[in-house]
């Protein structure tokens, strides 16, 4: 899972990262990680891996999940 060797390149834990994903194929990625977030317009398994379902990207989904977990 190329989302492993990204996390080992900057020297981040999983439980450490925040990951985004919309399709079946982010899954594995936003179970991994600390913080799994899916798209409004993601698939339904997506959603249902996810720690919190945001709006579409296109309806500032990225920025309104950031302000939520006080990143932003």
């Amino acid at each position: 899972m190329a989302i492993k060797e990204v996390l080992a390149y900057f020297n981040v834990y999983p439980h450490e990262a925040i990951a985004f994903g919309d399709g079946d194929y982010d899954i594995d990625m936003v179970k991994l990680i600390g913080l799994g977030i899916a798209m409004g317009n993601g698939s339904q398994g997506v959603k249902a891996a996810a720690d919190y379902v945001t709006c579409r990207a296109s309806e500032g989904g990225i920025s309104e999940a950031l302000k939520k977990f006080n990143i932003l």
